[in-house]
């Protein structure tokens, strides 16, 4: 039971508590974001791990979620020691203390949270999908990193043929040991 005149200290640490869990919970969903994007986003190629696409944003990213985390815990620890000096026990810290504590404790969630997200959306930018072809059997489909180089030319029955032309302009007087100018690739169903 609060104290006299502290009735109202209560359901505020609950409202501060149901606030920080809702929180809690976005940081853990966004801690998967990155390998969910790449996943997502990148045809993996047999033998690459997911490792291999995250990069400094996506580690960064992580370690603000986690710090996030350490303060949403630090929070928790301050808000039941401050109810318990509310409800008239008695702590090694002040009530104000623990409540300077658990505000700060909020502050740095939120903010580290906000730029652990705003990482994650940096990493998100950083990456590049490979264009899936509905049309290509999945056993045939050839992973483009540039959409741009690969036409369409002729389509049968049982055939996809495509067109793959480089547009990259040399510069004056620089000499290609060898070079393909066009190559056609049939794939059968």
């Amino acid at each position: 039971m609060p104290r006299l005149g502290h009735e109202w200290k209560v359901p505020v640490n609950t409202q501060y508590q149901d606030a920080m869990k809702l929180l809690m919970n976005l940081v853990m969903a966004a801690l998967v974001l990155p390998i969910a994007f790449v996943k997502a986003f990148v045809e993996l190629h047999p033998g690459d791990t997911v490792s291999k696409y995250l990069g400094p944003m996506a580690y960064s990213s992580w370690a603000l979620l986690c710090v996030s985390l350490l303060f949403g815990m630090v929070f928790y620890w301050a808000s039941t020691k401050f109810m318990k000096v509310v409800s008239g026990g008695e702590e090694s810290l002040s009530e104000q203390s623990l409540e300077r504590i658990r505000d700060a404790s909020i502050a740095g969630a939120v903010v580290c949270f906000g730029f652990g997200l705003l990482f994650v959306l940096f990493f998100l930018g950083t990456l590049h999908k490979a264009p899936e072809r509905s049309d290509i059997p999945l056993g045939s489909r050839i992973a483009h990193r540039t959409p741009s180089l690969v036409h369409r030319v002729n389509e049968t029955p049982g055939n996809h043929g495509f067109s793959v032309a480089s547009t990259r302009r040399r510069p004056a007087g620089e000499s290609a040991p060898l070079s393909i100018s066009r190559l056609s690739v049939v794939c059968h169903r």
